[in-house]
């Protein structure tokens, strides 16, 4: 259940970030456009452009998270014994959790106070581009949630095979 969930989340976030990809792109050109051919310069597409990126970049963070691609220092797990090698994985799930929730929480504290302030181009409630911290870390905490079925499922195994060798790569 949790792995068909997880893989309709990550379609949708894929979505989203391609989606998100072609408004930004189309926001840039236009600008481009308003201020070298037309001579005037839109006051609000580069805030747009700006808070576009924001969703797009952590959202695409959410995906990179479940694909465990994100940069890692492996030189200290890799010099470990493979059975303190899978515990040492197990832990940094656990406090890659913590982290994000913290996140989360801080991030959706922050959102309290800035609610009702309006953005300088755009006119919009600054409540919108970074509602993207909680709602993303909340999408990072999925992921990293549906990751530790495999980890565990890697701590019990017998076989002397990488993180790598269980994912198929």
């Amino acid at each position: 259940m949790v792995l068909i969930l997880g893989k309709i989340i990550t379609r949708f976030c894929e979505i989203v970030v391609v989606f998100l990809l072609i408004l930004i792109t189309a926001d840039v050109l236009v600008g481009v456009f308003f201020r070298y051919v037309i001579g005037s310069a839109l006051s609000w597409n580069e805030e747009l452009a700006r808070y576009l990126m924001i969703w797009m970049g952590f959202t695409a963070a959410s995906l990179l998270l479940g694909e465990e691609g994100h940069i890692a220092i492996n030189m200290l797990r890799d010099s470990l014994p493979q059975i303190f090698r899978r515990f040492l994985i197990l832990t940094s799930d656990f406090l890659i959790i913590v982290f994000l929730a913290v996140w989360c929480w801080t991030s959706w504290q922050t959102l309290q106070v800035i609610k009702d302030d309006i953005s300088s181009g755009l006119r919009i409630r600054l409540l919108w581009p970074f509602l993207a911290m909680p709602v993303c870390s909340g999408l990072m905490i999925f992921q990293q949630l549906t990751l530790i079925p495999m980890h565990i499922k890697m701590l019990v195994s017998h076989e002397n095979a990488t993180l790598e060798d269980e994912k198929g790569e």
